[in-house]
């Protein structure tokens, strides 16, 4: 058995190797391999085991750093393979006693295979960012393979191990915390007959010694003041905040949609079935034969998994930095890492499931195990072929490209206004790591990484207001200087924004900047023709360069190209609403078509109903040429709306909007 284990691990390393990014994958991995790279810190809660881990791997000379960090994705990945194999095994032999050994073990390869080759495990298993929730699924998994061992034998050993595991979670990614309660709590129960005050001591002091250790390095490395430090925390007070993800706080105030909430859940289901198809089935079977063998083991396992789906989901769009009611296509990709986790539970099930099935099969039928167990081998043969060209990530460079085809379009000693994870991330890496274009000033609208010395003034650390106040000063104190890459525009000042290339340069003239559009030419599509398949982030990407051309087309006479590129942004990220909003702006800034502006709000509201940002600028637009069209949206918010102040407030706009509609019509002698 453990020559196969072994093989399969060579090959599984094999696969994921020769399916890795090249360099930085689009998303947190600028960030993390620079962070890593540097000894600095990265977001909340800083995540010190993967800084230190990451940086061992970043001196591997293989590659470019971020390629290097990649493999420790796909190290942490094959480990983890083995452990879910061990795991499972003896997870099917609590549910079933007395079972052949040979079937077991196939049934747990089986499982395990079909998941670490789904499309989810496997984006993660390759790429920088991936590593973190690899490294908790190792974690969790291990543990439970301690806590099988524990309550088969009853060792210290086991006991002491489970819950210095347990403590391991937390720093790795507090997304555990359910599991290490879970997990701890029933070893203590397990080790009740055995345990007294001095050894659940020891216990507690491994599970301390794991779970705070490792955030020394946080309070170490702020002393150094590293080149990567998120929001340029200083104090212990600061150090501690970033631990807890207050920066995350501002998110904490909203009011969840239940609306919104489920359709997450659904969401779950579904990509759970589509990610694991006859283990999703067998899993649910699995649980079947655990009621028969014990009503609390059942109670407890599948309450472990129901609540943990539940709490994650809300958690992650209140302490995540993510919206809470956002249920947008980029929203749920962003999701779905968070939630990868919650699945150890029924794969490990589905192993139990897969036994279950051959023994039934074997005892009514009299069917071959062999035979039985080399046809559940199809599940996971399906999964790679069918797996494999869409995780194939080996040409995907725009997370590179990104941020140089950025950084090319800009002088020495002009400046950046960067703002989103992407390009800041990735314009991170290319300066940090690569030290490449050293002189071009950037400032990070987010006051998170880069420069943003300039905020040092502010009396208030975060407060978005008097942050916007001094980039504005920066724009009028160097004309034609400063540039964006955002859409964003301070009318009331005199400021506009001229298309540059993939940038904007804020300026006071509202012409263009001329031969800017030759800029465009410098721009890197090779991710569209390399691949056939690109995620979300991916995809609007793409998209948003195809609209940057629109801009630039929309300046010539006619609309004949401007339109074609939008039409082509709009096929590429079909159902991404942020695009939907961007195509929105082209029509209503450049091609003066208000119509079709609303238009395309309106299909941004569809792709995500619960974007109140986006409802509240299509009421103001709609109502420029079509007052009647902007009440019914002002009332559809009024009824999705969870805030009870916000419906109180909507209320009165409506009744005031309705009679100011009345009064216009009374006056030319109609009715509404």
């Amino acid at each position: 058995m453990k020559y196969v284990i072994a093989l399969l691990t060579i090959l599984l390393s094999a696969l994921y190797i020769n399916t890795a990014p090249p360099t930085i994958y689009m998303g947190d991995s600028g960030l993390m391999v620079s962070a890593a790279s540097t000894l600095g810190i990265c977001h909340p809660p800083g995540y010190p085991i993967y800084v230190l881990t990451g940086k061992l791997f970043s001196m591997v000379p293989l590659g470019d750093a971020a390629f290097r960090l990649n493999l420790m994705a796909i190290a942490l990945s094959t480990l983890a393979f083995v452990m879910f194999c061990l795991t499972a095994m003896w997870f099917v032999r609590f549910v079933f006693s007395n079972t052949d050994k040979k079937t077991a073990f196939l049934s747990s390869v089986a499982a395990g295979l079909v998941y670490f080759l789904s499309p989810q495990f496997w984006l993660e298993a390759v790429h920088a960012k991936g590593a973190v929730y690899i490294m908790l699924q190792l974690c969790v998994i291990t543990a439970f393979y301690t806590l099988f061992r524990f309550i088969s034998d009853k060792k210290l050993s086991h006991f002491y191990l489970t819950l210095f595991l347990c403590g391991f979670m937390l720093p790795i990614h507090n997304s555990a915390t359910l599991y290490m309660l879970f997990i701890a709590a029933a070893a203590f129960m397990t080790g009740r007959g055995i345990l007294n005050k001095r050894r659940i001591s020891y216990g507690l002091l491994f599970f301390s010694i794991a779970a705070f250790t490792p955030y020394l390095y946080l309070f170490i490395r702020v002393r150094a003041q590293p080149v990567v430090l998120w929001g340029d925390i200083a104090t212990v007070r600061e150090v501690m905040g970033h631990i807890m993800r207050e920066t995350y706080n501002y998110n904490r105030g909203l009011v969840s949609s239940p609306g919104a909430l489920l359709a997450r859940l659904g969401a779950y289901a579904g990509r759970f079935v589509q990610n694991y198809h006859l283990m999703a089935v067998l899993s649910a079977t699995a649980f079947v034969f655990l009621l028969k063998r014990s009503k609390t083991v059942f109670y407890a396992a599948f309450g472990l998994y129901l609540t943990y789906v539940t709490v994650l989901i809300y958690v992650i769009n209140t302490s995540g930095g993510l919206k809470i009611n956002d249920i947008s296509a980029p929203a749920m990709e962003l999701s779905r890492h968070f939630l990868l986790a919650a699945d150890i539970v029924p794969m490990l099930a589905a192993a139990a499931g897969v036994y279950g099935l051959i023994m039934f099969l074997s005892s009514r039928y009299g069917l071959n195990r062999v035979f039985l167990s080399a046809m559940v081998f199809l599940a996971p043969a399906f999964s790679l072929l069918a797996n494999y060209e869409p995780s194939d990530q080996s040409r995907k460079f725009m997370g590179y490209d990104h941020a140089v085809d950025i950084l090319t379009e800009l002088k020495p000693g002009e400046i950046l206004q960067a703002g989103g994870d992407c390009p800041v991330f990735n314009i991170l890496y290319v300066r940090t790591v690569l030290k490449k274009f050293p002189d071009i000033k950037i400032y990070d609208i987010g006051g998170t990484l880069l420069d943003h010395s300039i905020y040092r003034t502010m009396k208030r650390k975060w407060y978005r207001p008097e942050r916007n106040e001094l980039l504005k000063k920066m724009i009028i104190d160097n004309p034609g200087m400063v540039y964006r890459n955002d859409l964003e525009e301070f009318r009331n000042l005199g400021i506009y924004s001229m298309p540059y290339g993939l940038l904007y340069r804020m300026g006071p003239a509202p012409e263009p900047v001329i031969g800017s559009h030759r800029l465009m030419e410098l721009v890197s599509y090779r991710d569209l023709f390399n691949n056939r398949y690109l995620d979300t982030m991916y995809t609007s990407m793409v998209a948003l360069r195809l609209i940057a051309k629109a801009r630039y087309e929309s300046q010539k006479p006619g609309m004949g190209t401007a339109m074609m590129y939008l039409k082509e942004a709009e096929k590429i990220g079909r159902g991404i609403p942020g695009l939907y909003t961007a195509i929105s702006s082209v029509y209503y800034y450049n091609l003066r078509d208000t119509e079709a502006a609303v238009r395309y709000l309106e299909k941004a509201i569809e792709a995500n109903p619960y974007d109140f940002d986006n409802l509240d600028l299509l009421i103001k637009v709609s109502n420029e040429i079509d007052p009647d069209r902007a009440l019914y949206w002002m009332k559809y918010f009024h009824k999705i709306t969870p805030s009870k102040a916000q419906k109180e407030s909507l209320k009165a706009s409506i009744k005031e909007f309705e009679e100011q509609l009345n009064a216009a019509a009374a006056a030319q002698g109609g009715q509404r």
